[in-house]
C-alpha cells in the first residue's frame, strides 16, 4: 500500500493530521488569528495634520474616515474598537449621522486610543457652582504628557496616597481619556534618569532588600487579610518609599531598584484599594506605578500595572480600556520570553472582549493563553506572578473552544 507522505505545519514544524487540509496546525492557525481580531490604530496616524484638524474640530466623521484609511483599517475594525456599529460608522463618515453624546464620544476616543491632548473635552460643572472647572484634565505635575521625571513620580504618589478629593478629581477627570494618555506615554515617552540626591544618608542594598520583602509580605497577606487593612499598610509603605526617594543619596542603579519597589508596591496597593470598593482612588495608584515602572526601566512592572488597569476597565463599564491596556502591555513584553506574564495579560484582554460581546476575539485570546501556559513559567517571568503556578496553568489548559466563562478567565480575577 502506498504510504501518504507526512505533512508538517509551516509555522511550528509539527506533524499535520491527515484530515487537516490547511498548511498550519490548529494551534498555530488559532494563534495567527489573534491580532486580526484585536486591531490597533498605528501611532503615526495621530501625527497626521488632517487627523489632528478633524479631531480638533470635533468632525468625527472625517476623523473616522482618515484614521481608517491611514491606519489601513476596515470599518468592521473601527466598529470593534469603538463599540459603534459598522452601519453607524458608515453613515458617520458620509455625514449621514453625527456623534454628539458625550459618553459615546469618550468611548469612541478611548477605543481608538486617541491621545488626550488632541480632543479637548468639556468638563461638567459641579452642582451649585456657577464657575466652570479648571480646563486642565490633570492636576499639575500629574499630566502624563509632561516629561516623566522623579519629581512627577513623587507628585503622582502624593495624589494617590495623600491627595485631597479635589486633587484626585482633577487628576482623574474624564478618566477614560486619562487612562489612554497614560498608556500611550508609558509606551512611548522617555524617562529622565533618576535624580541622585546630593545630601542625605546613602541608600543601601540591605535596606532595599528589606523594603522588597515588605512589599512581598503585603502581597501574600492579600489571601488572608482584609483589603481595608492592607490599604492602610500599603499607603504607609509608599509614604516611606517616597521619603527615601526625596531624602536619601543613591546612584542610578540603586535609584532604579527603588523605583521598581515603588512600582510593585503602588500596583499592589492599587489592587487593595480596588478590592475594598474605593474604585475612584484606584487609578491614581496605577498611574503612579506606571511612572515608577518607567523610571525603573523594568517593562514587566509596567505590564503588571496595565494588567490591573485592564481589570479596572472591564469592571467599571469601560471594556475598551481593558483591551487597550492589555494589548499595549503584551506588545511590550512579547520578546522578553515571559509566557506566564503574557498568558495573564491575554486572559484579561479576553475578559474585555467578552464584555464587549466579541466572542471570537475572546476565544482566540484564551486559546493563545492556554498555549503559553503549556510552555510553563520561564526564568524571565517576574517573581510577583508567583500565584500563576502549575495548577493555575493546568486550569487554563482545560480551555475548550466554544464557550467563554469566568472559569476560563481564571487568571483575570
Amino acid at each position: 500500500m502506498h504510504q501518504q507522505s507526512l505533512r508538517h505545519c509551516d509555522r511550528c514544524g509539527g506533524q499535520l493530521s491527515t484530515y487537516n487540509t490547511d498548511t498550519l496546525c490548529f494551534a498555530c492557525d488559532r494563534s495567527r488569528s489573534i491580532d486580526a481580531h484585536t486591531p490597533i490604530v498605528p501611532e503615526h496616524v495621530w501625527s497626521d495634520p488632517n487627523v489632528r484638524d478633524a479631531l480638533s474640530a470635533w468632525d468625527f466623521g472625517r476623523a473616522s474616515r482618515l484614521i481608517r484609511q491611514l491606519g489601513l483599517l476596515r470599518q468592521d475594525d473601527m466598529a470593534q474598537l469603538t463599540g459603534l456599529s459598522q452601519a453607524f460608522l458608515s453613515m458617520l463618515e458620509s455625514s449621514g449621522r453625527r456623534l454628539t453624546n458625550i459618553d459615546k464620544i469618550v468611548e469612541y476616543l478611548t477605543g481608538l486610543g486617541v491621545p488626550a491632548e488632541l480632543v479637548p473635552l468639556p468638563l461638567p460643572r459641579p452642582t451649585g457652582q456657577a464657575s466652570p472647572l479648571p480646563p486642565d484634565r490633570f492636576a499639575g505635575d500629574a499630566d502624563p504628557t509632561l516629561p516623566w521625571t522623579t519629581a512627577r513620580m513623587v507628585a503622582a504618589l502624593d495624589i494617590a496616597v495623600g491627595g485631597s478629593a479635589m486633587d484626585r478629581r482633577q487628576f482623574l477627570t474624564a478618566n477614560g481619556i486619562a487612562l489612554t494618555a497614560f498608556v500611550n506615554q508609558w509606551d512611548t515617552a522617555e524617562a529622565e534618569p533618576l535624580h541622585r540626591a546630593a545630601e542625605g544618608s546613602r541608600l543601601s542594598h540591605e535596606l532595599l532588600d528589606g523594603l522588597q520583602r515588605t512589599t512581598n509580605s503585603l502581597r501574600t497577606m492579600d489571601a488572608s487579610d482584609g483589603s481595608g487593612t492592607l490599604t492602610t499598610l500599603g499607603d504607609a509603605h509608599l509614604q516611606l518609599l517616597k521619603r527615601l526617594v526625596e531624602r536619601t543619596s543613591y546612584d542610578e542603579a540603586t535609584g532604579r531598584r527603588l523605583a521598581a519597589i515603588i512600582a510593585d508596591t503602588a500596583t499592589q496597593t492599587g489592587w487593595f484599594v480596588f478590592d475594598s470598593g474605593e474604585r475612584d482612588r484606584t487609578l491614581g495608584y496605577l498611574y503612579s506605578a506606571l511612572r515608577a515602572a518607567k523610571a525603573s526601566g523594568d517593562i514587566r512592572l509596567g505590564a503588571g500595572a496595565l494588567s490591573y488597569m485592564s481589570i479596572y476597565g472591564y469592571s467599571t463599564g469601560a471594556p475598551h480600556n481593558a483591551v487597550t491596556a492589555a494589548q499595549r502591555a503584551r506588545a511590550k513584553v512579547k520578546k522578553l520570553g515571559t509566557p506566564a506574564l503574557e498568558a495573564m495579560l491575554l486572559t484579561r484582554q479576553a475578559r474585555g472582549h467578552a464584555k464587549l460581546g466579541e466572542r471570537q476575539a475572546a476565544l482566540t485570546a484564551l486559546g493563545r493563553a492556554a498555549e503559553l501556559c503549556a510552555q510553563g513559567r520561564s526564568e524571565h517571568d517576574p517573581e510577583w506572578l508567583y500565584w500563576i503556578n502549575v495548577g493555575v496553568m493546568r486550569s487554563v489548559n482545560l480551555f475548550q473552544p466554544g464557550s467563554v466563562s469566568t472559569r476560563h478567565c481564571c487568571l483575570a480575577a
